[in-house]
């Protein structure tokens, strides 16, 4: 954390208050849909794309991380639903 900000707790404390409260999700969807209509397109995606990408954690941060049988290495794995723009719809970690 920079040296400025409060501790990393307070700081954790609010961030996961906004999170669970729905503040970030409801913050993000406007943001989203703004965009959306900047650029002449329907606020709400008729289509999606859909990727997926392993990604190496540290032994001592992650030590419960999975394996992937196509890559053959353990890693987790972030699952994205973007829509046509390439904006987040959804994000699952496995």
């Amino acid at each position: 954390m920079p040296y400025d900000f409060p501790p990393w707790s307070s700081v954790y404390y609010h961030f996961r208050r906004l999170r669970l409260g729905g503040t970030w999700a409801l913050l993000y969807r406007v943001l989203r849909n703004a965009e959306r209509k900047r650029v002449a397109k329907n606020p709400d995606p008729s289509a999606a794309i859909m990727d997926s990408q392993s990604v190496k954690t540290s032994e001592e941060h992650a030590p419960s991380n999975g394996y992937d049988a196509h890559k053959n290495i353990k890693r987790c794995k972030r699952h994205f639903l973007v829509d046509t723009l390439g904006l987040p719809l959804s994000l699952y970690v496995t």
